[in-house]
């Protein structure tokens, strides 16, 4: 299943900081609830009942040490088909 790319800096985000999410968004929430669901972030009551939100550690350290293995891209020249005549 492909990731959107803020999938991934939330994952990232709560990896390295026990910091609240700095860009509250519709959208920031529905990735928040994919995390929670996927295990990888835990939901908790906060201060005057508000939503806060933790890194499930081993989880989370299992998927960003698997996003830390993908090869970058390499550029690969080829040559470009030729149409037959």
């Amino acid at each position: 299943m492909i990731r959107s790319p803020l999938f991934i800096r939330v994952a990232l985000h709560y990896y390295y900081s026990p910091e609240p999410w700095p860009e509250p968004s519709p959208a920031a929430n529905d990735v928040h609830m994919k995390l929670r669901d996927a295990g990888l972030i835990e939901e908790f009551e906060g201060p005057d009942n508000t939503t806060c939100w933790a890194a499930a550690p081993e989880p989370l350290q299992v998927y960003v040490e698997a996003l830390g293995s993908v090869p970058l891209p390499v550029k690969k020249w080829v040559m470009p088909e030729q149409e037959e005549g």
